[in-house]
């Protein structure tokens, strides 16, 4: 859907329905895709031009080819179409624990700031914390914001950065020149947080040394008689 979109852009054809994805592609620019969503969301568009149309569809080395084969129009005033967009806003993602709203961070992680005697300060970047589990395993760590531990496991879902896009269509001539610019929609991706499975850290228990022998005490028992 998204590359017959962005060919009927190119094309310049009269496009009557079409909704972009939840959230953003990396295949096509941002603002030119288009998603479809079977019995709620579809593609449209019409062969606006006075001859027919014909579509070639292909696919070869991991890609999809569209191409649009028509008769141009009489009247074409430009030369070529090219499309850009704009970021106007974006939403940063987070990350949270198992798709819920509590944020952690990898314990250990940041900068840390030491003086030596001189005077002199350095900072140097901590390393993720690990620890051992009561199996003794090796564990990652991570902490939420009331500092409490967890341990981290596999990734459930990974981030999307939220972002809202105007996208552009400009009509250009054979020597360069913008004859036209088009606002053709303005869109809205939604983010999506990075989040773990994550688990409760419990701190191993560590087993108590045995009493020391009282030096004092004889080696050997006593003979009762």
């Amino acid at each position: 859907a998204s590359t017959i979109y962005t060919a009927c852009l190119y094309a310049d054809l009269k496009v009557t329905e079409r909704a972009p994805h939840m959230f953003t592609v990396t295949y096509v620019q941002l603002g030119m895709d288009a998603t479809i969503y079977w019995g709620n969301l579809d593609y449209k568009f019409v062969n606006s031009t006075d001859h027919p149309l014909r579509i070639d569809a292909s696919v070869s080395g991991g890609y999809v080819h569209i191409k649009l084969m028509g008769t141009t129009p009489k009247d074409k005033s430009y030369d070529h179409i090219v499309l850009h967009n704009e970021v106007i806003a974006t939403r940063q993602p987070k990350t949270v624990i198992d798709g819920t709203e509590t944020e952690i961070t990898d314990a250990g992680n940041g900068v840390e700031k030491k003086t030596d005697d001189e005077g002199n300060t350095t900072y140097t970047l901590k390393k993720e914390e690990t620890s051992t589990d009561e199996n003794g395993n090796t564990v990652n760590l991570v902490v939420d914001k009331q500092g409490n531990k967890y341990v981290k496991g596999e990734m459930v879902n990974y981030a999307y950065t939220g972002k809202t896009v105007k996208a552009y269509r400009d009509y250009v001539d054979a020597n360069g020149k913008v004859l036209k610019t088009e606002l053709l929609h303005t869109d809205t991706y939604d983010h999506r947080d990075t989040s773990y499975k994550c688990t409760p850290y419990v701190e191993p228990e560590i087993p108590e040394e045995p009493d020391e022998p009282d030096p004092t005490d004889p080696t050997d028992p006593t003979d009762p008689w």
